[in-house]
């Protein structure tokens, strides 16, 4: 570090015309309105040192707040991506409970038609199971009139004397 600065002083030291030498520091001279012509160069190096600190600082800084501001930015841009993702999920979600309402509405006037059938197959069942009493009835009340019944042994014979269809039950 000091030969730098050495080499440094050689290049930044004013260096009068008769008698300079690189290696001694030249005498301060004052100009008529009295400021010094000539500047240390130790205290140029430190002014060169702290203005180059002071800008690395400012290009940190910088870089730093650009990240922040980047990464904040890729920050709002996938929080709008989750959002509207779950706002597509929930309308999924909304309509899946539509249909199940659905399904389950369809089940249940499955359920009551059903239940409607079956009542109505049991009248029908009701009906048919009259109709053949109705039916037996009828046939028992022609065998008490037909005369080619035999009562006893409950068996029709025709007007040949050969034996037809048996009818109903024996009546006693």
């Amino acid at each position: 570090m000091v030969g730098i600065a050495q080499l440094v002083e050689r290049l930044v030291v004013v260096q009068e015309v008769a008698g300079s030498s690189p290696v001694t520091h030249p005498k301060k001279s004052r100009s008529s309105a009295g400021t010094v012509r000539v500047m240390n160069t130790t205290t140029l190096i430190i002014v060169i040192v702290i203005i180059a600190v002071v800008v690395i600082v400012a290009i940190i800084a910088f870089a730093m707040t650009a990240g922040r501001r980047r990464k904040a930015e890729a920050d709002r841009q996938r929080a709008s991506e989750l959002r509207q993702s779950a706002a597509d999920d929930g309308l999924a979600a909304k309509e899946r409970e539509a249909k199940a309402a659905r399904a389950a509405a369809d089940a249940q006037q499955a359920e009551v038609d059903a239940q409607r059938l079956r009542q109505e197959a049991d009248a029908r069942q009701d009906d048919a199971a009259s109709a053949r009493a109705a039916s037996e009835e009828k046939l028992r009340k022609a065998d008490g009139i037909d005369p080619d019944v035999d009562r006893r042994t409950a068996q029709h014979t025709d007007a040949d004397g050969r034996d037809g269809a048996p009818p109903t039950a024996p009546r006693e």
